[in-house]
């Protein structure tokens, strides 16, 4: 049997207040997470979790509320 291990997901954010607010997003969900900035990407805050990436605070979102149900 094959055991998964799990991916750390990586924050990448600029000093928006969108970045700012997904940043405690994430800080507030207990997640274990890397905070990576600045960003050079023009799509921030980018939250990269294995081969999967969420722009924005409300894919952010939606990420946490997905992960904190399993």
């Amino acid at each position: 049997m094959v055991t998964r291990q799990r991916v750390k997901p990586i924050l990448f954010f600029n000093t928006g207040a969108e970045d700012r607010e997904a940043y405690l997003e994430i800080r507030k969900s207990g997640m274990p997470c890397e905070f990576r900035a600045p960003s050079l990407e023009d799509l921030s805050p980018l939250l990269l979790v294995g081969y999967q990436r969420f722009v924005g605070i409300h894919e952010i979102r939606s990420f946490i509320t997905k992960s904190k149900k399993k």
